[in-house]
């Protein structure tokens, strides 16, 4: 878990700001 919060701060700047997903796409996937 360290490793993954370390490389996520090292990759921040190339992360999207807004979330590249559609409103509702997990709705489909619920049982």
């Amino acid at each position: 878990m360290i490793d993954y919060i370390c490389d996520y701060g090292k990759t921040i700047e190339s992360r999207d700001v807004a979330p590249t997903v559609d409103p509702g796409f997990l709705r489909q996937m619920l049982p």
